[in-house]
């Protein structure tokens, strides 16, 4: 069976609003679109049963935009570099992600805006491990092309060359982490981890 969610469930006993639609722009982060971080722990609980019942894998994935400091000061307005940078990318990252999940027969995702400059998603019914390995990885090869995609859409804004306040690489990008979840175990121990690995893709990527 499909993971089904439905995000008002998460919001069914709170009195103090009326109406589904007054809801859905609680649970939507106004500026990308994608589903407001404060669910994403109750939500990964939630999946984390369907991959228990199911025994489907689950994954669950964070990504940091890179540089978006850099584009406030050049543009000089949070609201335009949420218009130029931040909404498009984070629209770019929920259609990659779903992407990845239509390749599982129970493929799913659900995209969130985790914080200032990062977003992230779970990923369920889709398994890491390529029956073809030169297709690449069903979830790494996509993201990594999601990445290169993010550089290319820089270039075509004008953002391409904008300098890093902290001394870092000029432009944007997406460098990412993503870690399988077990059933049963601590949600924030997959954040932690996949947390890590953007660390680490983010430190091979400036090395290159």
């Amino acid at each position: 069976m499909k993971f089904n969610f439905d995000p008002l469930t998460l919001l069914r006993g709170d009195e103090e609003r009326e109406g589904d639609i007054a809801r859905l722009r609680v649970l939507v982060d106004p500026v990308t679109g994608l589903w407001n971080n404060a669910y994403r722990y109750a939500t990964i609980v939630l999946a984390q049963q369907w991959a228990a019942q199911t025994g489907e894998p689950l994954y669950y994935l964070e990504a940091d935009l890179s540089n978006l400091g850099g584009v406030n000061e050049v543009l000089g307005s949070n609201t335009l570099s949420n218009r130029l940078y931040l909404a498009p990318v984070a629209h770019m990252w929920r259609v990659r992600t779903e992407q990845i999940a239509r390749q599982g027969e129970l493929g799913w995702s659900l995209a969130f805006r985790h914080g200032g400059d990062e977003v992230s998603a779970l990923i369920g019914g889709v398994l890491e491990e390529p029956a073809d390995k030169s297709n690449g990885h069903p979830i790494s090869g996509p993201l990594d092309g999601l990445h290169r995609d993010v550089i290319e859409y820089g270039r075509m804004v004008g953002l391409d060359k904008t300098p890093h306040p902290k001394g870092g690489k000029q432009g944007i990008g997406l460098y990412y982490g993503f870690t399988r979840v077990t059933p049963g175990e601590d949600p924030e121990q997959a954040f932690s981890r996949a947390d890590q690995r953007v660390a680490i893709y983010k430190r091979r990527w400036k090395q290159s």
